[in-house]
């Protein structure tokens, strides 16, 4: 019975334990374009069947993680790009975004507005 319990409440412990992803500022580029180019960096097929709303040129965002998906946010907007390259991957983090807002389809819920990203930096 004491073997079970050990068991059992090993596997708790474990599941509860998360994997933190600290990384060092000075680490990360500050813009994406000094790793990659663009059509490398940027996976913008999930919403290519969608008609551009409005373009958008260097907003201020900030990033932010809903349902485990990091999205820009500002004012009380949210934009979901198919996906941020893993260097913006971080809660909180201020960033200069370009590209275009996509639109949304009757009786859709989203957590976020579509969105194609062209430019990406950090502030």
């Amino acid at each position: 019975m004491r073997i079970i319990y050990f068991i059992m409440l090993s596997v708790f412990l474990f599941s509860c334990s998360q994997k933190k992803n600290i990384n060092n500022p000075e680490q990360i580029p500050k813009t994406v374009e000094e790793t990659t180019s663009t059509n490398e960096t940027y996976n913008n097929k999930c919403f290519e069947d969608r008609a551009p709303t409005k373009e958008v040129s260097k907003q201020e965002a900030e990033m932010v993680k809903v349902m485990d998906i990091y999205m820009f946010r500002f004012e009380n907007t949210r934009w979901q790009p198919c996906s941020v390259p893993p260097e913006f991957q971080q809660e909180g983090l201020k960033v200069k975004v370009s590209g275009k807002v996509l639109e949304i389809r009757p009786n859709e819920r989203r957590a976020g507005t579509p969105f194609s990203i062209s430019s990406l930096e950090r502030m």
